[in-house]
């Protein structure tokens, strides 16, 4: 069996956050936990099966749509840090790690995505 599906999702998470006022490179925010839910989940793409002794199990979908995704969870949970630099003026920059474990299943293995994302927040702080 051979596939080449793209999955998509709408998903939402929740934040909670922590503002520690006493470190050295400014007052940085930390959050701490996450949780998430995918609102609507969806495959597309080709998929096929072949066998040499069983010519029955012999067929091919090129164009293949599944809705939900069995890929991904309905519900995910995990752990989020964000480093926020607010000593700046105009650009504010923060750094976040996410990490997702069982955030959803492939072939048997179980997906534990680890994130890194630059935010950038332009403005004036008061």
């Amino acid at each position: 069996m051979s596939s080449d599906l793209k999955h998509h999702t709408i998903s939402g998470y929740l934040k909670l956050t922590h503002k520690i006022e006493k470190i050295d490179i400014g007052p940085p925010v930390l959050y701490y936990d996450l949780a998430g839910v995918h609102f609507f989940t969806w495959e597309k793409g080709s998929t096929s099966s072949h066998s040499m002794f069983y010519p029955e199990a012999n067929w091919e979908k090129p164009n293949h749509k599944e809705s939900p995704s069995h890929l991904l969870k309905k519900m995910y949970t995990g752990l989020l840090v964000n480093i926020e630099f607010t000593n700046t003026k105009l650009i504010t920059p923060s750094f976040e790690v996410r990490f997702l474990p069982y955030y959803g299943e492939y072939k048997g293995n179980t997906l534990n995505p680890l994130e890194l994302a630059i935010n950038l927040s332009f403005g004036k702080h008061k």
